[in-house]
């Protein structure tokens, strides 16, 4: 009957299940204090790139803002020198009628 049990488990290819072994406590202390500092220092990085990614974001959306602005005023100027000429035009009709 064993045998047969054998067989099953190979085909299943079930184990036995292995015991771990006694862990001390001063060693499992000191892992879990590892990867908490592991991880402070992982967020800490992630933190930096982040605000680095944020500045340059930014950096990008004020330098669009400066432009559109220089845009919007160089069309503005634009608009006041045609309305000066149009003005000159309309008096200059005006005062030979």
């Amino acid at each position: 009957m064993t045998d047969a049990r054998d067989v099953i488990k190979r085909i299943r290819k079930v184990g036995k299940l292995v015991e771990e072994p006694p862990t001390d406590p001063v060693g499992v202390f000191i892992d879990e204090w590892n990867k908490r500092k592991l991880w402070e220092r992982d967020k800490i990085i992630k933190r930096d790139q982040n605000f680095k990614l944020m500045k340059a974001g930014k950096d990008r959306q004020l330098e669009a803002i400066h432009a559109e602005r220089e845009r919007q005023e160089e069309i503005r100027s634009q608009r006041l020198d045609n309305l000066a000429k149009a003005r000159k035009v309309l008096k200059k009709k005006r005062s030979t009628k």
